[in-house]
């Protein structure tokens, strides 16, 4: 019996090439098994990957859905070109990049957000990846690999979540006479007349 999280020496770890043994592997490596995932709250990969990867710096970019994370697994090497790891889906390439802009001020367009977590059958976290994929991967790779059909009889699995959303309530501020009078009160506090005030422009 292991505690939940436990990771072990002899796990599988699946690369590019092949799946081997964390213990006969030299690469810095970590896979991350979704198992489905049906426990959590529905979220994209990159930030599913928060807390579970040591070295991997996950940074939600906001609380809006889908949104996504901003990945770092080697800090910031860059001042102008990308710090994003290389991102490998089954083997291909994942463009991972925002292009355009939005109508919405500081929203982003995930194109992670694309694919369910629920169909990820374990993601793979390579610390560095130049000799596989070159320069490009010099911040890192994440493979996602998606689950495959099993000898199995038939099974349907299904997932409801649901959200509620109430206004905000009314912000309690005074309405014309109130400030009438509040405006008022202010100006004789400062030694005006009730004349003087009438004779104020409004």
């Amino acid at each position: 019996m292991q505690k939940s999280g436990f990771q072990s020496f002899y796990e599988d770890i699946t690369l590019p090439t092949a799946t081997m043994l964390r213990s006969k592997l030299a690469n810095a490596a970590t896979t991350v098994k979704t198992d489905g995932a049906w426990a959590n709250i529905p979220e994209t990969p990159d930030a599913y990957l928060q807390g579970r990867v040591a070295g991997l710096q996950s940074i939600r970019r906001s609380g809006t859905p889908g949104i996504g994370a901003e990945l770092f697994l080697r800090g910031y090497n860059s001042l102008f070109a990308s710090n994003q790891p290389m991102i490998i889906v089954d083997g291909v390439y994942y463009d991972n990049g925002s292009y355009g802009n939005s109508l919405v001020s500081g929203h982003y367009n995930n194109p992670l957000s694309f694919i369910d977590l629920k169909d990820i059958d374990d993601i793979t976290v390579l610390k560095d990846g130049s000799s596989l994929y070159g320069a490009k991967a010099a911040n890192g790779v994440i493979i996602i690999t998606t689950a495959r059909a099993r000898e199995e009889a038939t099974k349907i699995d299904a997932a409801v979540y649901g959200g509620v959303s109430f206004a905000p309530s009314s912000i309690p501020v005074m309405g014309a006479g109130s400030y009438r009078s509040y405006l008022s009160e202010m100006l004789q506090s400062k030694g005006l007349s009730a004349s003087e005030i009438q004779q104020l422009p409004t």
